[in-house]
C-alpha cells in the first residue's frame, strides 16, 4: 500500500505477504507499506513476510518532515521481513517510537545494514520493547541501525537480544548521535548475545561511530565479536 502524507492508524491489522518490487532504478521500497510522511502508528497486529527490492522489508517512511512520528506499539509483531536495508522497517528522519512489552521486531534480515530497523536521521526511543534475532548479512546494525541521531532506551522489559551483523553493532549501531541507557538489556546471557560474525567487526552489543553514550541502568553483557 502507498500512503500520501497524513494520519494513519493501523490497529490490530494484519499487513502480511507483501512485495515492493524494483522497475529499473525505480521504487522497490515498503515491501507491505510506503508512506510518504505524517503520523503513523502500527499498534497491535502483525506486519509479517513481507520484501522489498531495495528498503523496508516491512514498512519504508519517506517523512519529508523531521516532526512527523512513527510510532510501533500495543504489541505489534514485526517478523520475517526482508530488504535491502531496514528489513522490519526503514524510516528517513523523524522521531521513531517503539513501545510497550508485548511489541516485538523479529526475524527480520537485511542484506546490507539494519536487520530489525533502519533509521537514517533522527531520535529513536525504545522503551520496555523487543528486538531479537534479526540480521544485518553483510553490514552493520543486527538489531538496530541508526545513520545520525539521538537514541534512548528505557523500562525494565526493553530487551535487545541475538541480533547479529557482519560488521559493526550486531545489536545497536549508532553512526553518529548521543546514546542514553536507564533500563532494559542489549544481549544478556551468552546464549541470548548480540554479535558481529566478520573479521574486524566491532561492537557486539553496541557500536559508537561517535557522539556519547550514557548507561545509568540496565546492561549490556553476553554480546560477542569474532
Amino acid at each position: 500500500s502507498s500512503i500520501q502524507a497524513g494520519d494513519i492508524v493501523i490497529s490490530n491489522g494484519h499487513v502480511d505477504y507483501n512485495q515492493a518490487v524494483a522497475v529499473g532504478e525505480n521504487g522497490g521500497n515498503g515491501g507491505a507499506i510506503h508512506s510518504s510522511g505524517g503520523t503513523l502508528t502500527f499498534s497491535g497486529g502483525t506486519i509479517n513476510n513481507n520484501h522489498a527490492d531495495v528498503d523496508g522489508g516491512g514498512f519504508y517512511v519517506a517523512v519529508p518532515n523531521t516532526n512527523d512520528i512513527t510510532t510501533i506499539n500495543s504489541g505489534a509483531t514485526i517478523a520475517n521481513n526482508t530488504a535491502v536495508n531496514g528489513a522490519g522497517a526503514y524510516v528517513n528522519q523523524g522521531l521513531l517510537k517503539i513501545q510497550d512489552a508485548a511489541t516485538n521486531i523479529t526475524s527480520n534480515t537485511a542484506t546490507t545494514s539494519g536487520g530489525g530497523i533502519y533509521m537514517a536521521n533522527g531520535t529513536v526511543t525504545f522503551t520496555d520493547a523487543k528486538v531479537q534475532t534479526n540480521t544485518a548479512a553483510n553490514n552493520d546494525g543486527g538489531g538496530i541501525y541508526l545513520g545520525n541521531g539521538n537514541i534512548t532506551i528505557s523500562g525494565a522489559n526493553a530487551a535487545i537480544s541475538g541480533n547479529m551483523a557482519k560488521s559493526h553493532g550486531g545489536g545497536v549501531y549508532v553512526g553518529g548521535g548521543d546514546f542514553s541507557m536507564s533500563g532494559g538489556v542489549i544481549g544478556g546471557t551468552t546464549a541470548q548475545g548480540n554479535k558481529t560474525t566478520g573479521n574486524g567487526g566491532y561492537g557486539g552489543g553496541l557500536y559508537m561511530g561517535g557522539g556519547t553514550a550514557t548507561l545509568t541502568s540496565g546492561s549490556i553483557s553476553g554480546n560477542t565479536t569474532t
